[in-house]
Formats: structure tokens, C-alpha cells, sequence
């Protein structure tokens, strides 16, 4: 098979070799690390993986989540017109949060996950104009809304109140084979492995040892049985009392609950201080990755040849 920078421009070689420089800083950095070097010294923000998207496909990542965002909501909006309804595609040009990572901590030590919490409201916040996705919804009797939100996500397990995966159509336009001739679903199986390379590094020793300190440290606190993150608690408690999956703002529980979320959330960031487990499992994890990226080098080359083409980059 033919190299994929093949009778390319000399930029695009380039960027080739640049991606190489990329990928044997991350490695040789990833072996510095692990050879003594203290944790203040070592840099984990950034996997080898979003490293290299970001050396080779820079500001177009934004450009390919619009597309990727306005391809799905067509799809969504061609699936629930078929059903008989109306959809109106979200035309707002941004997928991106813009999230302040520096006062993260102290957000989620005052406002929690947002489980049970309310968030705070600005004072200068304005109400916006609704959508017309929000006039039409209003505009359906309970019995059609009721039918449409099945339309949208789908059916409902009657034994089990879950949603059957699969049957709405979010699935259908959202679906990891969605768009069968998309890179994401030609190298699905590649990107899988990356995606999933945090769960390889969570069998190593030292990230076993700082998960068990993580764990041990929120029992200590009053908050046991958690696996990997003390968010699970909150999926467990919200299932234990609003097993219908759903509660009103005025519900007489909420107050209890968020002061609980509270102090969950107190008792998780101080435990991951004190495991590290944070700074610990994102090195084994880049060690993973890097390694993926190294087995699989000519999948990635074609990974980004296929983005390119396919999202029109070049």
C-alpha cells in the first residue's frame, strides 16, 4: 500500500515530519518521566493523541465539530420529519464550552456537578428568545409531545423505565454508524483503542495503588463503595430517589440532596489531592496512547489523510 503523503506538497510532508518530531517528543518525554523525574517537573495536561490532532489539524478541529454538528442535526431533523413531526436543526456555529479550568475547583466545591444543585444565575442574565425547536414543542398537545419525545429518544424499557437504545432518532442521527463513510466510522476501531487506552492504564500497579488511596480516602469521609470516581455515587443516588428518572425543582428532597452533593464534592476534590490519582493515571494513560500511536502509525497517517479529504481541509 502506497504511504498516505504520497505526491503530497511539501507543506503536507512537512507536517509529517513535524507530526514525527510530535509524537517522539511525547514518547521520549513519556520515558523521561518515568525515570525519576519529580511530579512537579512532568507535564500530563495534553494525551499524545491530542497532541498530534492539535500539531496537525490545529484550528480546523473546530471546523470539522461544526460540520459534524450540522451533518447530525440533518440527519435528526430528516428522521423526525419521516415520523410526522418537525425539527428545526440548531444553527448556532459554535460545538465548543468555553470552560474555565482554573476556577473548576472552586465550582464544583459551591455548585457541585449540578445533580441536585441549582446553578447560579447571573444577575445581568437574560432570559433568550426561544428557539424555533422551543415554539413548536410548545405548540404540541401533551399527548403529541409525549409522542415526540419518543420520536426523538426513543422507546422505554416498561420493566426497567430505560430507555431502549437504538430506537430514537438521536440514535439514529448521533449513532456511531451514522455517517458509514465518515473517518470516525472507518477507523472506529483505532479511535476506540485510544479512547479506551485510560482503562488499559488503570490495570497498572502504580495506578492501582493511587485509585485505592483515592477510594480509601472518600470512605474515610463517609462516602464508600465508589470504582473509579466519586461521581458514580451520584448516578446511584439519583436512580435510589427518582427511580422514574425524573423530579420537580420544588421537590421538598432537593435540599438534602445538595447539601450532600456538597460535601461529596468537597470529599473528592480533597481525596484526589491526596491520591494523586489524577496526575498518576494521565501519565500511564499517555504511556498507552503513545504506544498505540507507535503500533499503529500508518492508521493514524491515514486517520488524518481521510480528515483531511473528508472534511474538505486541504
Amino acid at each position: 500500500m502506497a504511504r498516505a503523503d504520497a505526491g503530497r506538497s511539501t507543506v503536507a510532508r512537512g507536517a509529517a515530519l513535524a507530526r514525527t518530531a510530535v509524537l517522539t517528543v511525547v514518547v521520549v518525554g513519556l520515558a523521561a518521566c518515568s525515570g525519576g523525574a519529580s511530579p512537579e517537573d512532568e507535564v500530563v495536561d495534553l494525551s499524545p493523541f491530542t497532541t498530534l490532532m492539535n500539531a496537525e489539524l490545529g484550528e480546523s478541529q473546530e471546523t470539522i465539530s461544526q460540520l459534524r454538528e450540522h451533518r447530525s442535526q440533518e440527519r435528526l431533523a430528516q428522521c423526525v420529519r419521516a415520523a410526522g413531526f418537525e425539527y428545526h436543526p440548531d444553527a448556532s456555529d459554535s460545538t465548543v464550552v468555553d470552560v474555565d479550568l482554573d476556577d473548576y475547583e472552586e465550582r464544583l466545591r459551591t455548585q457541585g456537578w449540578g445533580y441536585f444543585t441549582q446553578p447560579e444565575v447571573p444577575e445581568d442574565y437574560e432570559i433568550p428568545e426561544p428557539t424555533e425547536q422551543m415554539k413548536y414543542e410548545q405548540s404540541l398537545s401533551p399527548s403529541a409531545h409525549e409522542e415526540y419525545l419518543r420520536v426523538l429518544f426513543g422507546e422505554t424499557d416498561p420493566a426497567t423505565g430505560q430507555r431502549v437504545e437504538g430506537t430514537g432518532c438521536f440514535d439514529h442521527a448521533y449513532g456511531e454508524d451514522a455517517d458509514d463513510d465518515s473517518p470516525e466510522v472507518r477507523f472506529a476501531e483505532l479511535l476506540e483503542e485510544v479512547r479506551t487506552a485510560w482503562e488499559v492504564a488503570e490495570e497498572e500497579p502504580e495506578v492501582r495503588e493511587a485509585r485505592d488511596l483515592y477510594r480509601e480516602c472518600l470512605s474515610r469521609a463517609g462516602f464508600p463503595g465508589v470504582r473509579i470516581d466519586a461521581a458514580e455515587l451520584l448516578d446511584e443516588r439519583f436512580v435510589e430517589e427518582f427511580p422514574d428518572g425524573s423530579f420537580a425543582s420544588n421537590d421538598p428532597r432537593l435540599a438534602e440532596l445538595a447539601s450532600w452533593e456538597l460535601e461529596l464534592a468537597d470529599a473528592h476534590l480533597d481525596c484526589l489531592t491526596e491520591s494523586d490519582v489524577q496526575t498518576v493515571a494521565a501519565r500511564a494513560t499517555a504511556r498507552v496512547e503513545a504506544q498505540i500511536l507507535e503500533r499503529r502509525a500508518d492508521e493514524v497517517e491515514a486517520y488524518l489523510a481521510a480528515m483531511r479529504e473528508y472534511y474538505e481541509l486541504d
